[in-house]
């Protein structure tokens, strides 16, 4: 092959490298996926932390029941269900003579006042009917009642659970 068709033929071979192939462009892939998605249930509570002590220093002469209150702790919850309802127990009831009761302030359900908790090993109802969303720092307000007739008791402690349940 003379020079110049050589070249030729290189030059020709060279541009045919640089020209995309239009096939190539063309093929390819795709692939499909299957997504599973699922919310779950969500019954979400906390507590800021722990009362201040109860004590009863003083007494109200002619009353027979002195009481002292703590309303520093809070709460705050999330749920994606309608419905649902706070209930609170103790571990072990109270000393004769005296009584704790629990409030709780809510937004999105219905509170049911000062609930005597005082012997509640098992679960009552303190709020109903709270409905989906957020309900953010609820005040949480113990009260410590103790009649003249407890006579003096040193600190005792309870553990009071909330739950938020369906």
């Amino acid at each position: 092959m003379p020079p110049v068709a050589r070249l030729k033929t290189v030059l020709l071979f060279s541009t045919l490298m640089l020209i995309p192939d239009a096939t190539s462009a063309q093929i390819g892939g795709s692939a499909a996926q299957n997504v599973t998605l699922t919310v779950q249930p969500i019954l979400r509570l906390q507590v800021s932390g722990n009362p201040d002590p109860l004590v009863v220093t003083q007494a109200v002469a002619g009353s027979e029941l002195t009481a002292v209150q703590d309303t520093k702790t809070r709460y705050s919850l999330v749920t994606n269900l309608d419905n649902v309802k706070i209930v609170a127990s103790i571990n072990q009831g109270m000393p004769a003579g005296t009584t704790l009761t629990l409030a709780l302030g809510s937004t999105r359900g219905t509170g049911r006042g000062a609930v005597n908790i005082s012997n509640a090993t098992s679960p009552l109802e303190v709020v109903t009917n709270i409905r989906k969303g957020a309900d953010k720092d609820q005040t949480i307000t113990y009260t410590f009642g103790a009649l003249s007739s407890a006579g003096q008791i040193s600190a005792v402690s309870r553990i009071v659970t909330l739950t938020l349940t369906n």
